[in-house]
């Protein structure tokens, strides 16, 4: 599957880490989906990218109306759940350490395992 870029009614566009989207979705074009029309997007933090991981993808993904943001950072050993997205940012966070479990609400309904992520 080719790369999705998320556009929403404010922004250009972001492209995530991880975007998962479900089979039907509202498109525009062959490679770029709406926010709205998104399940969950999953950013990993890297030392290039701490500002737009952390500030700017967050905001820009809330403004698109993308439900579910999950930031993942291994140098602060934190996954961030971000969701309730508005025009101003996330209404609701949740943020655990990692090897912690994080639940993940409707439709998901279940926790990711957190300490997969920093098994060695």
């Amino acid at each position: 599957m080719r790369e999705l870029q998320i556009h929403g009614h404010l922004c250009d566009y972001t492209i995530p880490d991880l975007t998962i989207v479900p089979k039907k979705r509202h498109m525009r074009g062959d490679n770029e989906v709406y926010g709205h029309s998104t399940l969950l997007i999953v950013e990993v933090v890297s030392r290039s990218s701490v500002q737009d991981d952390h500030v700017i993808k967050p905001r820009t993904c809330a403004s698109a109306g993308v439900p579910l943001h999950l930031v993942i950072d291994t140098f602060k050993g934190v996954a961030r759940l971000m969701s309730e997205p508005g025009d101003k940012g996330y209404q609701h966070q949740l943020e655990v350490t990692l090897g912690k479990p994080l639940p993940l609400p409707e439709p998901w309904d279940m926790a990711v395992d957190t300490a997969k992520l920093i098994e060695a």
